[in-house]
């Protein structure tokens, strides 16, 4: 009885972090629309909890954060953090297409914690893409169109993403994970007295492995991190609420206010009270 002849190929895609991150990639898609914006003179302070994702067709403003500031101009594609106060400073009218979309996941990777800016040549028909989901999405009630806008902005995002610092294997995603608990903790209980051994315990690990394995994921030690994320909400609440800032000490963790003062100021140069008056607070 003879073989089977067959002249089939194959290969298998490495178990790499890329891998594992476009396979977890959640993407909510909220709102979508092209903007000729002629008053934004001056604009306060503001945080949204979805990214934004800009084409710039005309026009240029800055796009002013706590620590950074950059010039949007034409031809050029942006990706405005979630969670991150800024405010736009106008030059000439700007005209753009945009799309308003969440990500829990990206939310987590240290790099879209940040402003990114991809030159139009890095992107394949950057303005034809951006036209075809603004229509997509006027008739997006069928599962086909649906599905169209969720691939469309996948293909959107890759220049932002490609430039996430990947390493040959999945141990960064991985890591997440392991740590998507411990992260959910820390932005929900940013009041509370948290322990670094209570972080562990709740990650099942040893105190020293855990800080050892926290920071080959994020770059940073848990004790850190905690600090960081304290201090990024604390920059909200201070450029976009009334609260005064013995309350926003207790907010985000601080009994002390005095030792709240001295933290802020370790990280950030100012004391919360030159922060919130730098910022022409909105209010």
């Amino acid at each position: 009885m003879g073989g089977i002849n067959s002249d089939e190929q194959f290969n298998g895609v490495p178990d790499t972090m890329f891998r594992k991150l476009v396979a977890q990639l959640d993407l909510e898609t909220l709102e979508t629309g092209i903007a000729l914006s002629s008053g934004w003179d001056y604009r306060s302070f503001q945080v949204d909890s979805f990214f934004r994702l800009y084409y710039v067709v005309s026009g240029k403003v800055d796009l002013q954060f706590s620590e950074q500031t950059m010039l949007i101009t034409a031809g050029n594609f942006y990706l405005i953090p979630a969670n991150i106060p800024f405010r736009y400073v106008q030059y000439e009218p700007l005209k753009h297409y945009w799309i308003h979309f969440r990500s829990s996941l990206l939310e987590r990777l240290p790099e879209f914690r940040t402003l990114h800016v991809v030159p139009e040549v890095e992107v394949v028909e950057p303005l034809d893409k951006m036209k075809t989901f603004f229509e997509l999405a006027g008739c997006s009630s069928s599962i086909e169109n649906v599905m169209r806008l969720d691939i469309l902005l996948r293909q959107l995002l890759i220049p932002f993403i490609s430039k996430v610092n990947g390493n040959s294997d999945s141990s960064l995603m991985d890591s997440i994970n392991v740590f998507s608990l411990i992260l959910d903790y820390i932005e929900k209980n940013l009041h509370e007295n948290i322990s670094i051994p209570f972080l562990a315990d709740m990650a099942h690990l040893p105190s020293l492995e855990f800080s050892a394995e926290f920071f080959k994921a994020f770059g940073l030690p848990p004790k850190q991190y905690l600090v960081q994320r304290r201090i990024d909400r604390a920059k909200v609440l201070l450029v976009c609420s009334d609260k005064t800032i013995k309350e926003i000490a207790a907010v985000v963790g601080y009994d002390n206010e005095f030792f709240f003062y001295r933290i802020f100021k370790k990280y950030t140069g100012l004391t919360p009270t030159e922060y919130r008056r730098r910022d022409n607070v909105c209010r």
